[in-house]
């Protein structure tokens, strides 16, 4: 929802993150409101909660690339 309580998107699916402590969750939102940074409120199980859209990944990525080619 923006501030106006309009909907402007839906969830697809959410979770809690340990890596980061929090709820987060993926979803669609209009392409005026997806810019990263902007401050929303989902609707989870008739609770609003306060939302930002974020770029993903959600947290820094530090799983093993494979090695550089010496050449």
């Amino acid at each position: 929802m923006d501030c106006f309580s309009l909907q402007v998107g839906e969830i697809t699916s959410g979770a809690f993150s340990p890596t980061l402590k929090k709820n987060i969750a993926m979803g669609y939102v209009e392409k005026k409101h997806g810019k990263a940074g902007t401050e929303l409120k989902v609707v989870v199980r008739g609770r609003a909660n306060d939302a930002t859209v974020t770029k993903m990944p959600f947290a820094p990525t530090t799983y093993f690339k494979g090695q550089k080619d010496p050449a």
